[in-house]
């Protein structure tokens, strides 16, 4: 027996110990990019991360900083790897249980679990996430255990003596697992349908059903975490969630939750379908993907259920992807249960094959792995990763003392966070983010942590939630007081204190103070007008050399580029504009607004086909963009292309729907085509957002000129006349109304204001329409006997 137990878990630790000794080979030594350097600053101090508030995440990465080895950053990134070397060794024991229910050798079972465990550990994405500070691991962990579990429940019988253990500590598990990631949530209709399919009604006995609820929530509990450790005022208070209102703005995502829910467009759909499956023939490899074919074939035929478990997570996460919300890491689970498919399919094809064909396969299993870890190491491999940090030090190192920097970007912020409070570096400067002004309690923790500033009450200018939210222009931008706000704070402390800014965000208050300052702007005491001389730039020869060709530092970099581009857009030079958002492509060739930009600018230049492409390279990117699909499609419409102009500015709707000039545009497109009735339902939602739009006015009141309902086209272009009076084609339009209502008069009256406004508009619009030609030649003639 003992002998059988070391045999049992000898190939589980030999898994875990390669990939975890792997990943520490290669783990990042400090801080990364994106959420990390908050990740790390929240475990480091037991604070609150951004929503949902990760508590498990941060309790458990509190113990990983107690290590005495490395810095804290080294350490929050070692429980990446511990917990993703965890999430292998779980899909370990997952392919050898489906192989021993299918009565594969022990042998078999091994090696097809290991090639699965380790094809899993290599795949580019699995081996990114695990050697730097993500909560992705962690995440993955639990959903392999959970997966684990619900396989063993379907590979029993629904008499078994165990099943009620096996149910209850799913469900605490299941629960534990959304106290780090809410993403655990697109598991569950995978496991409904799989408990279920197996049990039927016996899941839903009520004492049985009553415990599974009651563990889950007990699970849960430790969300109660965020409130006590908020009221200690930690220095990551995210949403300060100590109150129940703010408690639930936390747990629940309410700050991204506008972003969840999008129905996908057809374009949408075919780019999600080809972007899913670069990612996972690129971490597959291609014997991977046909090895994974294998294996869905045969878990079709010999466990349906676990087949259509694992199927219908791939198909929610891919429907994630398709949402702005989308970051790759979400597709981490898709490849684990794909590695499933792949194992599975090895077992049982060796069952099949002969002893000289087991061997080809074998050797191809194994190859597959090496090619996965040569093809993925240059790309994972962070060992000497050293460029988010490197910025940082940067960036607070170009500040002088006590500078105030107001931040509106992920990458400074949560670099600066992690300095200052896990290493000490600069904590002179004081940061404020602009994006916290939409979280509750922010800037009582600003008065907390910054004494010496003077804040102004934000009674002042903030209105209620509902009011708040009708006046924010877009989800995650500033809400209509904080420009007002920010001025008031600017003037109360500049005198004391240097103000700078991050970001390209304009703030109408401050624009004229703003000079390009190295990384940021700083924004200048009232005073003389600002001049040139004073700017300061970061050299794009220099950033080339520092960034050496890093994809993620290049975007970062390439970010601060974009900013003085728009900078002297602000200032309509458009030269200086165009040269700046040019080096931004060059260090993030993928940045659809600086694409979007140029094309702009293009335009503006009358350089239109190249105005175009530049908007079509942005849309190829990102076919989600609103901007992107608004560009092309007014470029297409310019064009006068206006049957391939409609599916750009209808995903622009489905995407931005309270943008005007996509509604109106896209009224314009079906009026040329003569579909009246879809023209005048955009006319008329364009004018529920701007219901003074003389443009939207006069449109609907000439479509309703063309369908003959002189009633409610005069309705319309009268209201077009009193909003826009000094517009000739508004009189105009009102006098071919008059004129097809017999009132000569009234008609004559209207397009002699026309000819007063804009003669020689007026005179290619009769041009046009012929009916209005003697009224005009009459006009003619009495003005000019």
């Amino acid at each position: 027996m003992q002998r059988y137990l070391k045999r049992e878990h000898l190939a589980p630790v030999i898994v875990f110990l390669i990939v975890f000794g792997v990943y520490i080979y290669t783990l990042c030594p400090t801080v990364f990019w994106d959420d990390a350097g908050e990740l790390i600053a929240a475990c480091y101090t037991l604070g609150i991360p951004h929503p949902p508030g990760h508590p498990l995440y941060a309790l458990l990465g509190r113990l990983f900083t107690l290590l005495p080895i490395g810095s804290p950053a080294y350490r929050v990134n070692l429980m990446s790897a511990f917990f993703g070397a965890l999430t292998c060794v779980v899909l370990f024991q997952i392919v050898r249980e489906l192989g021993r229910k299918e009565k594969l050798s022990a042998g078999q079972t091994d090696f097809s679990a290991a090639i699965s465990a380790l094809g899993a550990a290599f795949s580019l994405l699995m081996w990114e996430q695990s050697v730097v500070a993500e909560t992705t691991t962690l995440h993955t962990f639990f959903m392999m255990l959970v997966t684990l579990m619900a396989f063993r429940i379907d590979a029993g019988e629904s008499n078994d003596p165990q099943l009620t253990r096996r149910l209850l500590v799913l469900s605490f598990v299941y629960g534990l697992s959304f106290t780090n990631h809410v993403a655990g949530l697109f598991f569950a209709p995978s496991l409904a349908l799989v408990l279920f399919a197996r049990l039927r009604w016996v899941l839903v006995r009520p004492a049985r059903l009553l415990a599974m609820c009651a563990l889950f929530l007990l699970a849960l509990c430790l969300y109660a975490y965020l409130p006590i450790r908020s009221a200690a005022d930690p220095a990551i208070d995210w949403g300060n969630p100590e109150n129940l209102r703010n408690f639930l703005w936390v747990v629940t995502a309410k700050q991204y939750s506008a972003k969840l829910v999008q129905i996908p467009t057809l374009v949408g759909l075919i780019y999600g379908l080809r972007n899913l499956t670069s990612v996972v023939t690129s971490n597959l490899t291609i014997i991977g993907v046909f090895l994974a074919l294998a294996g869905t074939l045969f878990l079709w035929k010999k466990r349906r259920a676990a087949f259509l478990y694992t199927l219908l997570i791939i198909a929610v996460l891919f429907f994630t992807t398709l949402n702005s919300a989308f970051i790759s890491a979400y597709l981490v689970p898709a490849i684990l249960l794909a590695m499933v498919w792949v194992g599975f399919g090895i077992g049982m094809l060796s069952q099949y094959l002969s002893a000289k064909r087991s061997a080809i396969l074998y050797s191809a299993s194994a190859f597959l792995i090496l090619l996965s870890a040569v093809t993925h190491y240059r790309e994972a491999n962070k060992r000497n990763y050293s460029y988010a940090a490197d910025y940082g030090r940067k960036l607070l190192s170009s500040l002088p003392k006590d500078a105030v920097l107001i931040t509106g970007s992920a990458n400074p912020l949560f670099i600066s966070w992690y300095l200052q409070i896990c290493e000490g570096f600069r904590t002179d400067v004081k940061i404020i983010t602009r994006n916290g002004m939409t979280r509750p309690g922010y800037l009582d923790q600003v008065r907390s942590q910054y004494p010496e500033l003077e804040v102004p009450l934000e009674f002042q200018y903030e209105e209620g939630p509902a009011e708040i939210s009708a006046k924010t222009s877009g989800a995650g931008e500033m809400p209509w007081f904080a420009a007002a706000f920010l001025k008031e704070f600017h003037q109360a402390n500049v005198s004391r204190f240097p103000f700078f800014w991050e970001g390209s965000e304009s703030n109408h208050f401050l624009i004229e103070r703003f000079v390009p300052y190295k990384f940021v702007f700083q924004i200048l005491p009232p005073g003389p007008t600002v001049e040139g001389n004073q700017f300061i730039f970061l050299d794009y020869n220099n950033v080339k050399q520092i960034t050496k060709g890093d994809a993620a530092a290049g975007e970062v970099y390439g970010n601060h580029f974009f900013n003085y581009a728009v900078f002297y857009q602000w200032h309509n030079d458009i030269l200086n504009s165009l040269r700046y958002y040019q080096e931004a492509l060059l260090l993030n060739p993928r940045d659809t607004r600086a694409l979007n930009n140029v094309g702009a600018l293009l335009y503006e230049q009358n350089n239109a086909q190249e105005g175009f492409t530049s908007f079509h390279s942005a849309f190829r990117i990102d076919p989600n963009d609103p901007v992107s699909n608004h560009n092309v499609g007014q470029a297409l419409l310019l064009r006068n292309e206006v049957s391939r102009a409609i599916p750009f500015f209808r995903r622009a709707i489905k995407f931005a729907p309270s943008n005007f000039e996509d509604h109106y545009s896209l009224g314009l497109c079906y009026a040329s085509l003569a579909n009246n009735k879809r023209a005048s339902k955009s006319f008329q939602k364009a004018l529920l957002l701007k219901p003074d739009s003389a443009e939207a006015l006069s449109s609907l009141g000439v479509l309703y000129l063309r369908l003959h309902d002189l009633q409610q086209s005069e309705k319309y272009l009268s209201q077009a006349v009193e909003s826009d009076p000094n517009n000739c084609e508004n009189w105009y339009n009102l006098a071919c109304l008059h004129m097809m209502n017999g009132k000569s008069s009234a008609a004559a009256s209207a397009l002699e204001k026309a000819l007063a406004l804009g003669p020689a508009k007026t005179a290619s619009l009769v041009e046009k329409d012929k009916k209005m030609l003697p009224l005009f030649n009459s006009l003619q003639h009495k003005n000019n006997p």
